[in-house]
Order: structure tokens, then sequence, then C-alpha cells
């Protein structure tokens, strides 16, 4: 990622934050003429130029916060040469992300929720989680009710299979002494 950074930097058409023209057709490369390595280095500038206009914003999951980083977004692609706005990387995604935005509006209004992006806000403990957050701590408890079900599940057929041990060896240990008789008539007999 350092030599993307360099390559960056020292590009007058990539520096400052403003997208490059054609990255997103290199790293498509629809029509084949481009290579493997050309690719490589257009996806590492279209990380970084990324990172640099919304990427740092990630990580705060907050309702503020991941608004801002959707608006850096949009932003961002609507500031692409339509070429760009038409690859695969991000054709169709202004539409979803212009609706997320939205939403995100309107449940900080709904649920009023200060913006405690400039250190106001009063008690963070009191502030409705996100939607996404709400969301990602109902499946991570669900997960964990799975694993205590499954381990308990398995303590169980541990103990059972513990249970029924000695059955096993006496059962084993009859059989042998089975086999062992029948193999001394056997050669009583010859």
């Amino acid at each position: 990622m350092i030599s993307a950074v360099t390559t960056v930097s020292s590009n007058p058409k990539l520096s400052g934050n403003r997208p490059s023209e054609g990255l997103g057709a290199i790293a498509d490369n629809k029509d084949g003429r481009y290579s493997a390595e050309q690719q490589k280095d257009a996806f590492e500038k279209l990380n970084v130029q990324e990172y640099a206009a919304f990427g740092h914003l990630s990580g705060s999951g907050s309702s503020w916060g991941m608004r801002d980083q959707m608006k850096a977004y949009v932003k961002y692609v609507e500031g692409l040469s339509p070429e760009d706005q038409q690859s695969d990387r991000y054709r169709g995604t202004l539409g979803s992300v212009k609706s997320m935005i939205s939403q995100f509006d309107a449940y900080i209004r709904d649920n009023n929720i200060p913006d405690t992006r400039k250190g106001g806000g009063g008690d963070a403990a009191k502030i409705p989680d996100s939607p996404i957050v709400k969301m990602l701590k109902e499946s991570s408890e669900a997960l964990a009710k799975t694993v205590e079900s499954r381990t308990k599940a398995r303590e169980d057929a541990k103990t059972a299979a513990a249970a029924s041990t000695p059955v096993n060896v006496t059962l084993s240990t009859a059989a042998l002494e089975i086999l062992q008789a029948s193999g001394s008539k056997d050669r009583a007999g010859d």
C-alpha cells in the first residue's frame, strides 16, 4: 500500500483527493487490454483515493458517523468521470446509498439522537443504537446463544458417552472371553 501512496502523491492527476480519470475502466479491464499489474495498480490507487475521500470516516458505528461516511461516498462518486461512475465498482450504488442516508436522517430525527461528533450530546448511554449497530448486537447475542447450546449439547454427549463406557467395556470383555473360549474348543476338537 505504501507504493500506492507514493504513486498517488507523485501523480498530479491523483494528488489531493481529486478522483483520477479512468481507474475504474482499468480495474474492470472489460476489453482485456490492461495487464494484471496495471489492474493491481489501479485497484491500489482507487483504495487510496477512497480511503482519503470517505474510508477514513468508517468505524464510528454511530448513526451520525455512518451518515457522514455515506455522504462522503456520494460526494466522491459524483466527482468521478461518467465512465468511472459506470464502472463495476460504482455502478448503481448512488441510489441505494442516498436512500440509506435518508433513512439515517429519519432515524436520527425520529429518535432525537444528539450529534455527538461535536463533543456535545449528553449521556452516550442514553443514545439509541443505530439500526446497523442494533442488528449486529442482536446477531451477536443470537450467535452466543447458538454457541452456548451447541457447547451444552457436546457436553451432554460426552457425559452420555462417559456413562456408557463401563457397559461397552463389559460387553467387549465378555465378547473377548466368548471368542477365546470358542477358540479353545476348536483347538481341543482338532
